[in-house]
């Protein structure tokens, strides 16, 4: 799920766009950014892209790209059709339903690819699905289970086997199901009470810091990240290994109201990446929160 407002994107986005339209003027092109509605970016290629046989590529590797790797990596560009421009609502639900074909197609090669023993290949397909769609829990429940079976972990051919029952009988909470089911076969389900037993607390007694994805594999999930993140703030630092972890992080110090925590990583970040967009995006974030805490 994407953090921001449609609100608080828009500025940013249409900021990025701004800095991308000179590159594409170099082959004659041009792009106008028009809006987000529900964290869908929506543009229009103009100039020499009008036509072009690479506008597809241009929309998805560079646009799209940029935006991800600057902003967020959920945000999907979608360009309008001239004469579509006050009808975006209506463009979105076009998209949409191309967007369930697309799915359903991807899914139903899956599981043919799957039942012949083509694991590759059929995870490839569910990895594509969630390149489109990141929010899609049915693909990552079976990229966890083809994978399991890739790797002839035990238990792992039972296992899609019963999730592909469950939706055919249209279960609602089918993925909590198989969730929970692997949740148990990972041992997940730790007891904070126990040093002996909780790996997080093994990881805090061996080193001065930990990693932010074990911070999020055992203490979120166990406590939720207000709680978990007060166990450990006056005694250990979370390591931040990349970008997409730093503004994941980031965010939630601020929705949970650690601002002079947000503050110390991002100024040693923004240290590093003076002029990196989505980094000025959260300290502007960053700077109304505290604010409106503090009156």
């Amino acid at each position: 799920m994407i953090p921001f407002t449609d609100d608080e994107l828009k500025p940013v986005v249409s900021n990025l766009i701004d800095k991308i339209r000179p590159k594409l003027a170099l082959d004659g092109g041009d792009i106008q950014f028009l809006d987000v509605l529900n964290s869908k970016v929506y543009v229009q290629l103009l100039g020499a892209c009008v036509g072009c046989a690479s506008s597809g590529d241009t929309l998805k590797y560079g646009v799209e790209r940029d935006l991800r790797l600057n902003i967020h990596p959920e945000l999907e560009v979608i360009n309008v059709p001239f004469g579509m421009e006050n009808q975006l609502d209506k463009l979105w639900k076009k998209v949409n339903l191309n967007m369930k074909i697309f799915e359903k197609k991807l899914f139903q090669e899956a599981e043919r690819f799957f039942n012949n023993e083509n694991y590759d290949i059929a995870l490839l397909n569910y990895s594509k699905i969630l390149e489109k769609n990141p929010n899609s829990r049915k693909a990552k429940i079976l990229v966890i289970l083809t994978e399991m079976v890739m790797n002839k972990e035990s238990g792992g051919d039972a296992l899609y086997d019963y999730y592909l029952i469950l939706l055919s009988e249209n279960i609602a909470d089918a993925e909590d199901v198989i969730q929970n089911i692997l949740d148990s076969m990972d041992n997940k389900k730790l007891d904070f009470s126990d040093i002996t037993n909780s790996p997080l607390k093994k990881h805090l007694m061996y080193a001065d810091g930990i990693t932010y994805s074990d911070f999020k594999d055992v203490a979120i999930k166990e406590k939720g990240f207000k709680k978990a993140f007060e166990d450990i703030v006056f005694t250990t630092k979370v390591i931040i290994t990349n970008k997409r972890e730093l503004v994941d992080f980031l965010n939630n110090l601020i929705e949970f109201e650690f601002y002079s925590a947000a503050l110390n990583y991002l100024e040693g970040a923004l240290k590093s990446f003076p002029n990196d967009t989505s980094l000025q995006f959260l300290a502007n974030k960053l700077n109304i929160s505290s604010e409106s805490w503090e009156n």
